[in-house]
């Protein structure tokens, strides 16, 4: 007989997918947190001299930070609003009839908020983001190619990636 599951989250799986508990059961609530975007994937022209004796190339790039004068806020004061558009639910809903008795219903992020769930007044927006709560920065990354590296082998930058705010659940 096997004994209790301990600190097992079940929505575990949907956190993994999804970024969230679909529900808002169980689990801990994080809140708002810094997360790592998506990887990021740029393909390089090496010869295969250069494979095969190793080199260096810089590789230049613009990707997104949180803002550091809000702290990712979108606003000087640090408020925000529910959207009056959604309600917060971050979709719409919108319905159009195709005929007597058909009727479609398709769900889309909401224009207002983008699909943030929160609008911020204009005359309170951060003035380094102007509300996005991110700003480009533009890096320069040195890539070394090490000595017998393979033609298609991959390089990965730790925590180069855009930066984004989770609000999910």
């Amino acid at each position: 007989m096997r004994g209790g599951g301990g600190g097992h989250d079940p929505f575990d799986i949907f956190q993994s997918f999804f970024g969230g508990n679909p529900f808002g059961w169980g689990g801990s609530s994080r809140g708002r947190r810094q997360r790592r975007g998506e990887d990021v994937v740029h393909p390089l022209k090496f010869s295969w001299e250069d494979l095969y004796i190793g080199t260096s190339k810089k590789l230049s790039l613009s990707r997104n930070v949180i803002c550091s004068k809000c702290k990712g806020k979108g606003s000087k004061s640090g408020a925000s609003m529910k959207c009056s558009g959604c309600q917060g639910s971050r979709m719409k809903v919108s319905i159009r009839q195709l005929g007597p008795p058909m009727i479609q219903q398709m769900q889309h992020p909401c224009n207002e908020c983008k699909g943030t769930s929160e609008t911020i007044n204009d005359r309170d927006r951060c003035p380094q983001c102007k509300g996005e709560k991110v700003v480009q920065e533009k890096k320069v990354l040195k890539v070394i190619v090490e000595k017998g590296m393979r033609n298609g082998q991959k390089i990965t930058f730790p925590r180069e990636a855009n930066e984004a705010l989770d609000s999910h659940w």
